[in-house]
């Protein structure tokens, strides 16, 4: 869904461009927040924003899935779900969740690959409330049996109904496909690995993890920042510094990401299946690359939009209509991302379709005849899209603080607006040659049994 209204925003701001695509784009300038550090570590980014009685927050917990243990994948989701779920010293489980209830707010806990999370939305009255629950739950957890048991069963219900979405599935797989699945980025949680993960396994991670110096909090809402920093500042006083074993580290160093660019195809079979869903991809590069801006727009051209315009979409939806959807993204990472072109289609359609996703980016390679008209459109497209992706205060701060984890600058917003304004034909046409690789294309494909041994090399 959320990938539907993304590309159904691009597809709007595209057509609003059609007519006019050489109109300058406004700079979209994002609010700047208030930055604190305390005593402990913990770093806040605060931003006023009195449109409405209510004060919104999120905590970014630098760790992430990536440090889960060997044998373990799964850990840092199920001791969030824990923390959320479990109790603390002065709260039950039920206790919490009725007051939440009781004043309408929303307080979630969760994880990816760089981070584990924790957000809250509550009215401003309410605010001290919610406050003292969720760093309760931080400080204080009593990690319940039973509320373990539940996650690690509902945890292990959720994995068997991922094959029953084709997409989910195939997104799940083509990770560790690509990555390799030594590679600590390619590493994802089975119902074996969830059934290793203990209540002390879960205690570990607390003590370790979940320490205030790996914290940074982004918050919008409505009051000021002396009373934020004030009402934190009472919530942590007796928070200090997380206490570690001799030789001890709060977070281990990762080991070099070793890329295996042999082009490969897997193939997953289900029974019953109408349609396929196909991936086709590599390893791309890191998230400080200055080239990244040049891949953006390049990518945009080739599938990103996710519009019937795009070369993917031109050629194999639009205009011969054997695809239900296609498009393409280009990610980023510590080391790598991923970049990958997803088709889904009928079965019938599986192999010309495959053939005609590897064809276009072969072609965007060696001849990609980039025009005018195509990258100003991308370059006003991507840059107007900020405006809807960043339009409330909360979002804008939020992203800042997630720069702030990644190093990035203080004005990184300005920096990517003006990357993309600068980017031209023949910046495109270069980085179409140096980063993609049509030789060493990673294949994975969802599909019925019936279609699976054509597809098997």
């Amino acid at each position: 869904m959320k990938r539907v209204l993304f590309f159904f925003v691009l597809g709007v701001t595209l057509c609003g461009l059609w007519a006019c695509h050489q109109t300058k784009i406004p700079f979209f300038k994002p609010v700047k927040p208030v930055y604190e550090k305390l005593s402990n570590g913990f770093e806040i980014f605060f931003a006023e924003d009195h449109e409405l009685p209510l004060v919104q927050l999120q905590i970014f917990i630098r760790g992430g899935s990536v440090y889960d243990p060997k044998g373990k994948e799964g850990l840092t989701e199920v001791a969030m779900q824990l923390l959320r779920l479990g109790g603390s010293k002065n709260y039950r489980p039920h206790e919490i969740e009725n007051q939440l209830e009781y004043v309408g707010a929303s307080l979630e806990m969760g994880a990816d690959e760089e981070s584990e999370v924790v957000s809250l939305s509550i009215l401003k009255k309410d605010l001290d409330l919610g406050l003292k629950l969720l760093f309760d739950l931080l400080q204080n957890p009593t990690f319940d049996s039973d509320q373990f048991q539940t996650i690690i069963r509902r945890r292990r219900e959720a994995l068997k109904r991922e094959k029953e979405d084709p997409l989910t599935w195939a997104n799940r797989e083509y990770s560790p496909f690509v990555y390799g699945a030594e590679s600590l980025w390619g590493r994802r949680s089975t119902i074996e690995t969830i059934d290793r993960i203990t209540l002390e396994d879960v205690r570990d991670f607390h003590r370790r993890l979940i320490q205030p110096q790996l914290m940074v909090m982004a918050a919008a809402g409505d009051l000021s920042e002396e009373k934020l920093s004030l009402k934190i500042q009472t919530e942590l006083s007796q928070w200090t510094l997380g206490s570690l074993k001799a030789g001890e580290t709060v977070l281990t160093t990762i080991p070099p990401l070793h890329a295996d660019e042999t082009p490969a195809t897997q193939v997953l079979s289900q029974k019953g299946l109408s349609q396929s869903t196909i991936m086709v991809g590599h390893l791309t590069t890191k998230r400080t690359n200055p080239d990244k801006f040049a891949l953006q727009v390049m990518n945009f051209i080739l599938g990103g939009s996710g519009a019937l315009t795009s070369r993917l979409g031109e050629e194999i939806r639009s205009s011969s209509g054997k695809a239900y959807s296609v498009w393409s993204e280009y990610g980023f990472g510590p080391e790598a991302g991923i970049f990958r072109a997803v088709a889904q289609t009928s079965l019938e359609n599986t192999e010309w379709v495959l053939n005609r996703m590897k064809a276009q980016i072969e072609k965007i390679t060696t001849d990609p005849k980039f025009s005018r008209d195509e990258l100003d459109r991308a370059k006003q497209a991507l840059l107007r899209s900020l405006i809807f992706r960043y339009e409330r205060r909360f979002d804008q701060v939020r992203e800042l603080a997630r720069f702030h984890i990644w190093g990035y600058p203080d004005n990184y917003f300005e920096i990517l607006q003006k990357g993309i304004q600068k980017v031209g034909l023949s910046d495109i046409e270069r980085v179409a040659r140096e980063y993609l690789h049509p030789d060493h294309l990673k294949v994975l494909m969802v599909t019925d049994e019936t279609t699976e041994n054509r597809f098997k090399k």
